[in-house]
């Protein structure tokens, strides 16, 4: 996986990225597409986009759900990568590694991160909000839609065991 990552950023050469054009040709297509649906406003671009791409987020989080389950072990060389092990990583974690000060490093910068991106978001939805809408209810919502998908996508470790 390392050497296909670094194929496409065009570090080294590799059977499936050559060159980095390919890389440079999906940027062109995104931006442009991006360009195109920004050109379009905020209600004929992206609202049309959001109304197409959230559900389309959930499909595609089944379809992976439902692939995972029944995908097996990936490599038959390595017998310890399967799913059982899998889950029981995600759903177990080591808590000794938190006296490693990179894990903290890492955890501020996602903080960082997604802070930045929560409050664009977050003016971005308030920019709709009219004077009668409940802005309690909304957010609960919000949250309550966010903690059942990820939960659902999550909780196939315990109905496995």
């Amino acid at each position: 996986m390392a050497d296909f990552l670094a194929a496409y950023q065009g570090k080294i050469s590799n059977v499936h990225f050559p060159t980095i054009a390919t890389a440079f040709l999906f940027f062109l297509i995104t931006h442009f597409c991006m360009m195109w649906i920004i050109s379009r406003g905020v209600s004929e671009g992206i609202e049309k986009l959001a109304k197409i791409a959230m559900p389309l987020i959930v499909v595609f989080g089944v379809i992976l759900v439902v692939r995972v389950l029944f995908l097996g072990t990936p490599d038959p060389k390595f017998p310890a990568n399967n799913i059982a092990n899998g889950f029981g990583f995600i759903w177990n974690p080591d808590f000794s590694i938190l006296k490693q000060s990179k894990v903290w490093l890492a955890a501020t910068g996602q903080i960082f991160f997604t802070l930045s991106v929560g409050f664009g978001a977050i003016h971005t939805y308030a920019s709709y909000l009219k004077e009668k809408d409940d802005v309690v209810v909304s957010g609960l919502a919000t949250c309550f839609d966010k903690r059942i998908l990820r939960s659902y996508f999550g909780r196939f470790d315990r109905e496995s065991r």
